[in-house]
């Protein structure tokens, strides 16, 4: 869930777990992963804004292959790699520090759940990481050129999947290349795995309300 503030020049990131045990409008107690089966991306909102009480305005969707092939239009990235990642699973195998990142090491990178610290909730933060690595390549980039955000913009129409308005995605251009990176704050909401029935979920912790709250106000958890 990403929150944009650009009078305040800030933003935040709030990460959910695949398995959030959420209410979903319709459909009762379920995994978030399962409110998108039920739902698609009107099913996954429904669930957050269920949980959160945050009116969500739009959304994005892209698979595996489109996210490599988006990371592949735009060179790679660069993330700074919290800790050293050998993950059989993901195929995520980075020292730590920065990195240039192919299509391939990216989504890998954004896959490994084995180890990050707390499993899901270390993946997660570092899903949230990588948008914000997005986000300085793409200011540094239109720092030389501006001209570069079109290119930007073009490969996210080709691989992402969104109801935002081609109206307001020029002006969100523009509003990434003014908010400073160092303002947008990246979290996961607190919980724990636990059982519902026969299923291993993630039961979000009484914790996260406090956060909602700050949020739902300005978009900036914990900013501003």
């Amino acid at each position: 869930l990403v929150g944009l503030n650009p009078a305040k020049g800030c933003a935040s990131i709030l990460g959910f777990p695949r398995d959030s045990w959420v209410n979903v409008p319709g459909h009762g107690m379920n995994k978030l992963n399962d409110a998108m089966y039920f739902g698609g991306p009107q099913g996954a909102i429904a669930g957050i804004e269920s949980l959160t009480g945050i009116r969500i305005d739009y959304w994005a969707l892209t698979s595996f292959w489109n996210f490599k092939v988006l990371v592949r239009e735009l060179k790679g990235v660069d993330v700074v790699v919290p800790y050293p990642m050998n993950d059989s699973y993901s195929k995520a195998h980075f020292r730590a520090g920065r990195q240039h990142l192919s299509a391939y090491d990216a989504l890998a990178f954004a896959r490994n759940r084995h180890d990050p610290p707390n499993g899901d909730f270390g993946r997660s933060f570092n899903q949230g990481t990588l948008l914000i690595s997005f986000l300085r390549d793409f200011q540094q980039d239109f720092q030389k050129n501006p001209a570069s955000m079109l290119e930007w913009l073009g490969a996210g129409l080709r691989n992402v999947k969104s109801d935002v308005p081609y109206s307001e995605l020029l002006q969100l251009g523009f509003v990434a290349s003014e908010m400073p990176a160092r303002r947008v704050n990246n979290f996961v909401v607190p919980g724990s795995t636990g059982m519902a029935g026969a299923e291993s979920v993630v039961h979000i912790s009484s914790a996260a309300s406090p956060m909602f709250a700050d949020m739902k106000g300005d978009g900036c958890l914990g900013n501003g």
